[in-house]
């Protein structure tokens, strides 16, 4: 992974994390909510990894072009994929950084 990769990525965990800390700011009170957004927070710094763990998993499977043609073409419709891949990557942040680095060090030694 690249920094330029990490930096361009990143943005999409700041957002998601600005989202929830802004619905979280209405009911900080409750531990289990404050104990979620320190969840959110090392998910944010995370994300990048994740989103690198799903696109090397996909493409061992599959090529690139496969992902920019037939029902995966480019159009509004994919907008919602997008989406649902992004948050699917910020949730799953912790495990598939894990998965990343057992991947890199496989391939390393």
């Amino acid at each position: 992974m690249t920094k330029s990769f990490y930096f361009r990525n990143i943005t999409i965990g700041i957002i998601l994390f600005i989202i929830i800390s802004i619905i979280l700011m209405k009911n900080h009170e409750s531990l289990r909510l404050q104990l979620f957004w320190v969840f959110s927070l090392v998910n944010t710094f995370l994300y990048p990894v994740a989103k690198m763990a799903v696109e090397k998993i996909a493409l061992k499977f599959t090529t690139k072009g496969f992902w920019h043609r037939g029902l995966l073409t480019d159009d509004i419709g994919k907008n919602g994929i997008y989406a649902i891949y992004w948050l699917f990557c910020f949730v799953f942040a912790i495990p598939l950084s894990i998965i990343y680095l057992f991947l890199n060090d496989k391939k390393a030694g």
